[in-house]
């Protein structure tokens, strides 16, 4: 066996062994070294495709899979909303989304406040039906303040809470704020 080379130095007695390193330790070092420049030179250089150029294409392709993946949200015709008003539990659970999502800007019993009175018969956005109010709560009325809910709820919630508007019609709670928009029956 050999003996390791003492170096000619010494700090407060110790002095200091001149071990090589191991061969595996060197052979994984310079293969890194070699990978990087061979990596760097194909991809800055050379014909692969920088990540710059991949981007936009991954993205598109990310779009198309979730755009094929998303189920239709359709609008349920009329008469199942009409079902769902004569639903006492489902308008139960329809009156608890009401109040968390809606009552802040249309009142508890749907008066109005911020947003307009929802029991009178005259409509800012549409002209009060199933599929109108639908895509108005869905999408949202951005200029106005109302945030787009069909991204935050479940689309049986958003029907839920389009059958609960048709039932505030005029149900003439106390303090209702003034008409606004065009009166449709």
């Amino acid at each position: 066996m050999n003996k390791p080379k003492i170096l000619d130095h010494d700090y407060d007695g110790i002095q200091e062994e001149d071990n090589p390193l191991p061969r595996w330790w060197l052979l994984l070092f310079y293969a890194c070294i070699v990978f990087a420049v061979i990596y760097t030179a194909h991809y800055s250089f050379g014909p692969g495709k920088n990540p710059n150029e991949t981007l936009p294409q991954e993205l598109e392709a990310l779009a198309a899979q979730r755009k094929i993946n998303t189920p239709p949200s359709e609008v349920p015709n009329e008469e199942i909303f009409a079902l769902l008003t004569k639903d006492s539990a489902k308008m139960g659970v329809a009156h608890e989304l009401f109040e968390a999502k809606c009552a802040s800007c249309h009142g508890v019993k749907g008066e109005g406040g911020i947003g307009p009175n929802l029991t009178d018969n005259f409509w800012v956005h549409g002209d009060g039906s199933f599929a109108t109010n639908h895509k108005v709560i869905s999408e949202g009325v951005l200029d106005k303040g109302m945030p787009s809910w069909g991204a935050m709820l479940k689309p049986e919630e958003l029907n839920l809470v389009v059958a609960y508007v048709k039932t505030l019609a005029g149900t003439n709670p106390a303090n209702p704020k003034a008409p606004q928009g065009i009166e449709h029956n």
